[in-house]
This record gives structure tokens, sequence and C-alpha cells, in this order.
């Protein structure tokens, strides 16, 4: 399944940040709840592979997910820069939303249950 670059949004913070809106495999990640305590809970059985132009979310089984990376000069030093991050933390916390917020509310996403997903580990 192939995820278009303007449904995704990546963020820093204690770890790198992939918000993906309305991705095909939304239903199969679990719910993400308590996340704000610190703790990042681990999404069993997934791996991210990021890469400049195309990163991987790995589900088990033939899950998966295909997403567009950099679309121009500017955004491929962004990509690069949160890829290096998944590179030096092992992974990315991999947020799934029914749609990608334009201004992300951290507490709600993280606490009230409305994300999906978890931390991934490197492919």
């Amino acid at each position: 399944m192939f995820l278009p670059r303007d449904q995704v949004a990546f963020a820093f913070g204690p770890a790198p940040v992939l918000l993906m809106g309305g991705a095909p495999v939304h239903g199969l990640l679990p719910v993400l709840r308590g996340a704000g305590d610190g703790t990042l809970p681990v999404c069993d059985g997934w791996r991210i592979e990021a890469g400049v132009t195309m990163l991987v979310v790995d589900g088990p089984g033939d899950d998966g997910l295909l997403i567009q990376g950099a679309v121009d000069v500017d955004d491929a030093r962004d990509v690069a820069a949160w890829g290096a991050a998944v590179q030096e933390r092992d992974g990315a916390l991999v947020l799934s939303l029914d749609e990608l917020p334009e201004r992300p509310d951290w507490p709600r996403l993280l606490n009230d249950g409305i994300a999906r997903g978890g931390f991934m580990t490197k492919a």
C-alpha cells in the first residue's frame, strides 16, 4: 500500500515522530494510550526504514506501507535530517490518525486514544 507525501508529517521529539493521516494500515495498528508519561509504547511486529525518497513501515505478515519521501530539494534536507534521527534513535514513534492535523495537539494525540501506532524499531 502507498501513502503520498501530503498525508505525512515529520517531527522531532525524544524520538523522531512520523505522523500519518488516512493510512491504509491505520486499523491494523494498536490504539496509542498514555505515551505522554515519557515512555514510548512499542508497536510490536512493526519496523520502519527511513530513506530520503521513500520510507517503509513494515508490519507483520504482508502488512505494510510505502510512503513517499521528499518532493523537492528543501524537503529532502528535512527528510534526510529526520532519517538521520531515526538511525540515531534506532527507530521512530509512528502515529496514525484518521486525517493529518494542521497543528498536532501532542498531549491529546499521545493520551486520548485517537492515534494508533507506537515506537517502531528501524529495519
